[in-house]
């Protein structure tokens, strides 16, 4: 290969030379001219992987290993039954608990998406949307939505009906697809109207279904923790409430506000004023760091 891209002076591309054996400083304009024009890019360096498509199992995996979505969603129970009963009729919660559970997507996602299928039983009047066997689809088609609405890297179409069927339901591309445009056509093409303060509202229903629910099982004994509901009531980190609702940010400034008042007395300097009574209980001033103190009176 040396020899094939040698030129008349000895000057061969850099990829057959040796290192070093070529400086463009001692070459003139028609060398370098040759030079260049048999220039082969270096073998060692590393070639760029050629682009290719994973399959819908691999993106899913992908997704959830990089998107972070491995944790268990907060109130799962809770959570797949109120979806199931924005529904009309309303989903199966087995079903949609099964679903939450696989797709392992943010409690965002669920709150907006539950903040579409409240939309959409507002502008249809909660007149009945589908029939109950296709309940569970328009569930799985506002997930859809919310994940591509607020996430960059969402799962495609073919990749949800993947899913779906994996988990047992009868979910094709023209059934979701469908289901998707429904809803989009219901809201006017308006997932921006769904504000920030809107899916708060539906986090804070989310938690506090599941602190209700949490606060029956411990008063049914079924925690077998021993704790009872007078303790969970006093455990701010389990109620998941505002602060406002619990008390917890007036108390905390209340603490903060009388240790702030036994620190300052704590650093005040005592008082150096001494009354020194005789025996006969009169008393006299006292002169103490060039101050005298008021003499009390008989």
């Amino acid at each position: 290969m040396a020899l094939a891209l040698e030129l008349e002076h000895g000057i061969i591309s850099p990829a057959a030379s040796p290192i070093g054996s070529v400086y463009s400083d001692d070459l003139s304009d028609e060398e370098l001219d040759r030079y260049f024009a048999n220039y082969v890019p270096l073998s060692n360096l590393p070639t760029p992987p050629p682009p290719h498509h994973q399959d819908e199992k691999e993106g899913s995996d992908r997704y959830s290993r990089e998107g972070g979505y491995d944790h268990e969603t907060p109130g799962l129970e809770e959570s797949a039954a109120y979806l199931a009963n924005l529904m009309n009729p309303p989903a199966d919660v087995g079903i949609t608990e099964t679903a939450l559970n696989v797709l392992k997507l943010p409690v965002e996602i669920v709150a907006f998406a539950a903040c579409i299928l409240d939309r959409v039983r507002t502008e249809t009047k909660e007149a009945p949307l589908c029939p109950p066997w296709e309940a569970e689809w328009w569930i799985f088609a506002a997930l859809a939505l919310a994940q591509n609405f607020l996430e960059d890297c969402h799962w495609t179409t073919r990749q949800w009906v993947s899913m779906a069927v994996g988990m047992g339901l009868e979910l094709t591309l023209k059934k979701l697809s469908r289901c998707k445009t429904t809803i989009l056509e219901i809201l006017d093409w308006g997932l921006m109207k769904i504000t920030s303060k809107m899916v708060e509202a539906k986090l804070r229903v989310l938690h506090q279904n599941e602190y209700e629910a949490f606060v029956a099982k411990v008063g049914a004994g079924v925690s077998g923790t021993g704790a009872t509901v007078s303790d969970l009531a006093h455990d701010t980190s389990t109620t998941r409430r505002e602060p406002s609702q619990r008390g917890g940010a007036g108390e905390e400034e209340q603490e903060e506000a009388q240790e702030e008042k036994e620190k300052v007395a704590r650093d005040r300097p005592q008082s150096t004023l001494k009354l020194d009574r005789k025996l006969d209980g009169k008393g006299r001033g006292v002169w103490l760091n060039g101050l005298q103190t008021p003499e009390p009176s008989p």
